[in-house]
């Protein structure tokens, strides 16, 4: 038996934001894991003690790839607070959904293209030392289209990427970080003209979708089964939570996808007060919180970060150091029991496996059979293909889409705003939530206004369940779990393939920028920059 070897990922590329992976490897094979996020912020803090109405506008600013759904999480939860979330007129709810659609569509194909689909590139597979000459040319094209930068797909999808992000600029008055989400409503007409121009483009990116990427990816799946084993690893918890989104028309409180949790083969409704955040291996102060057990967010002040004495540059974390990551450890309290959950694309197919039945249900369990609840590397990347065609349809496999529906549906003698702005300014404490689906998964936003400024802000986003460390009871966060077992062969000369480790990770989507939202209680300065 060879002697265990730790390898250090650092940084974790085609992600968003800085995420180191350390494995330790045995016998070719991941046998344990730690993932560290390795970049703080303080985009929670810079909220405090601003006007309420600032919220939206500054957290949206949070990422840059999937920027409208924070705008959406923090216009929700200042909503909840004033008590007006079920004022909203139809007209908004409809270009919001419209909105939130059209965005996942776009960052989804980024995802399937762009950050994941290299990993099954001719190139990477070339390095990787497979053997590709008795390939059926099917095969062979496909993979060439996914090589990055130069591949026939890639190079379309941009090209697809940014009519989609047109259409969020016609809907939002720019792309990225749209100005017309505010509480009350959405600050942009319906016309005839507005829903031509989305649809022309949407269909345009529909037939692409239909009569280029979905083949390839049907090509792909395959390849990912015979020749990777995608569908092998990567299962993880196989356990997910949701929150839902998409608010249904004329139906006060429902939404068009409904939220859950899935556990241990059980199905549970979703209820966020469960929701709760350990900061027992985070780089925290441990006297502010409980570092032992986790905490209900929003009933604690937001822990600052210590940086001396916690093992900050330990690559493992160690009796003496056990802390190693910037992101906190989300849990979700299942019958008294704190449980680590995945979000994501998968965790809203499993969730609501029945809606979402098509035929093109590429999920598959480790014996490459359609599974609705099968969790793995393969499974996560076919969530998103397969729910991208939920959105926009594929006519020639049988599926509708929604998309061009909710256009056709549109009606420009709906208000799209409150006729008077709500009064938000209100002496008092108000406290609100805003749950929202990210691509990436469950996204909620926690305010507390006070005297009519924000007290307290807290955003716990998709990732930060994802890449969460060990809590307090030593349980693995979704992605280390997920790395366990996952292969790690060597190449001729005696040295490990890391690939398989990298199309684990990139199969969350992980972005570590909407992670982490700290702060320097000490207030001192650490970075002057100078600008010429």
């Amino acid at each position: 038996m060879a002697s265990p070897q730790i390898i250090t990922i650092d940084p974790m590329t085609r992600i968003e934001g800085a995420l180191a992976i350390n494995v330790k490897v045995e016998d070719g094979k991941v046998t344990d894991a730690w993932s560290t996020a390795m970049m703080y912020r303080g985009v929670e803090q810079i909220l405090l003690g601003r006007d309420p109405r600032d919220a939206p506008v500054i957290t949206a600013r949070v990422c840059g790839v999937c920027h409208n759904v924070h705008r959406t999480a923090s216009t929700r939860a200042i909503e909840n607070a004033f008590g007006i979330t079920n004022e909203i007129p139809k007209g908004a709810i409809m270009l919001r959904n419209l909105q939130a659609a059209i965005e996942i569509v776009y960052d989804h194909a980024l995802h399937v293209v762009a950050l994941a689909g290299p990993d099954y590139s001719y190139d990477v597979l070339r390095n990787d030392g497979v053997d590709m000459s008795g390939w059926p040319s099917k095969y062979i094209e496909t993979v060439k289209a996914f090589n990055f930068l130069t591949g026939k797909i890639y190079k379309e999808a941009v090209f697809h990427q940014r009519t989609m992000m047109t259409c969020l600029a016609l809907l939002g008055g720019r792309a990225v970080f749209d100005h017309t989400w505010a509480p009350g409503g959405v600050g942009q007409a319906i016309t005839v003209k507005l829903a031509g121009q989305i649809m022309t483009r949407v269909l345009s990116v529909q037939q692409w979708v239909d009569s280029t990427l979905v083949p390839a990816v049907a090509n792909l799946e395959e390849i990912m089964i015979k020749y990777v084993g995608a569908n092998t690893f990567g299962k993880g918890l196989n356990n997910f939570i949701a929150y839902g989104w998409l608010d249904a028309l004329g139906e006060t409180g429902k939404l068009i996808v409904p939220g859950g949790v899935y556990h241990a083969g059980s199905d549970y409704l979703v209820d966020q007060k469960n929701v709760g955040e350990t900061i027992a291996r985070s780089w925290y102060n441990p006297d502010m919180g409980n570092e032992k057990t986790a905490v209900y967010i929003g009933e604690e002040a937001t822990p600052h970060p210590n940086v001396k004495s916690i093992g900050l540059n330990s690559p493992i974390p160690t009796p003496e150091y056990p802390k190693y990551s910037w992101a906190k450890g989300v849990r979700y309290n299942l019958a008294e029991n704190w449980v680590p959950l995945e979000v994501g694309p998968l965790a809203r197919l499993v969730i609501n496996r029945k809606m979402y039945k098509n035929p093109f249900d590429l999920r598959v369990d480790e014996n490459g059979k359609p599974s609705d609840t099968a969790a793995n590397t393969l499974s996560r990347f076919m969530a998103r293909v397969q729910e991208t065609l939920w959105f926009i349809g594929a006519p020639s496999f049988g599926v509708e889409g929604v998309l061009l529906r909710w256009i056709g549906e549109l009606d420009p003698s709906l208000p799209t705003a409150l006729p008077k702005s709500p009064n938000i300014m209100k002496d008092g404490t108000y406290k609100g939530v805003g749950l929202w689906e990210a691509p990436r998964g469950a996204l909620g936003h926690w305010v507390t206004v006070k005297d009519k400024k924000i007290s307290l802000y807290n955003i716990i986003a998709a990732t930060s369940w994802n890449a969460a460390p060990r809590d307090h009871l030593d349980q693995k966060g979704p992605i280390e779990s997920a790395l366990i077992g996952v292969p790690v062969p060597n190449d001729a000369k005696g040295n490990p393939i890391l690939t398989n480790i990298g199309r684990t990770v990139r199969s969350f989507d992980p972005c570590l920028a909407c992670t982490v939202h700290v702060f320097d209680a000490d207030n001192k300065k650490r970075y002057q920059i100078q600008i010429r």
